[in-house]
């Protein structure tokens, strides 16, 4: 297992690189991750649970030409991606700012993700702050002036997702004007209890 507490990462100009990548449950706390340019900032694969509290991930540019990852990337596997009390600040992603893979489950919980950007590729860039493709819970969360150059300004969930949506507000979130969804966009079985849209 790797837990990372307490670090700091600011400034770094690899577009090409990821920061953090792990194959083994991973746990970061109290960090902060601010004004990088890069692939991804974290990166998880296989079988694995990937756990980010009280952690800020602010003002990063993942727009690298061949990047298919976002800020916080499942790659593989059926691991849980589990984000609790954290936020996610003008971040620029090439995809989505919170991505899953096709098993992934994803729970967020009072975090806030306010002016982040899914617009540097106009075939995948849906969901400007998360995008899930298996069972997604978002609970106690706001989602503030987030952009997707395609479906789901603040969230998109994929044909195969089960989203549950409670207690969170959604704030001039936005798509490009032929595209659906400002601020949630579901194929999949959605349901959404006391938030505010």
């Amino acid at each position: 297992n790797l837990v990372l507490d307490n670090i700091t990462i600011t400034d770094i100009d690899s577009e090409s690189s990821r920061l953090i990548t792990s194959n083994s449950n991973t746990t970061i706390k109290d960090s902060v991750f601010a004004n990088n340019t890069v692939s991804a900032i974290i990166t998880q694969g296989g079988n694995n649970n990937l756990n980010i509290i009280n952690t800020v991930i602010e003002g990063n540019n993942v727009t690298y030409d061949s990047s298919v990852f976002g800020v916080v990337y499942v790659s593989s596997g059926r691991g849980n991606l589990t984000i609790e009390d954290s936020k996610f600040y003008d971040n620029l992603v090439r995809q989505s700012t919170v991505r899953g893979y096709t098993d992934t489950n994803i729970t967020v919980k009072g975090t806030e993700f306010i002016n982040n950007t899914a617009d540097n590729s106009p075939y995948y860039s849906s969901g400007g702050a998360i995008y899930a493709q298996a069972k997604l819970d978002v609970s106690d969360s706001i989602f503030i002036n987030n952009k997707a150059r395609r479906d789901g300004g603040a969230i998109y969930v994929g044909p195969n997702g089960q989203a549950s949506i409670t207690k969170s507000e959604f704030i001039n979130n936005s798509v490009y004007s032929e595209e659906k969804g400002d601020a949630i966009y579901t194929s999949g079985a959605t349901t959404i209890n006391y938030c505010i849209i």
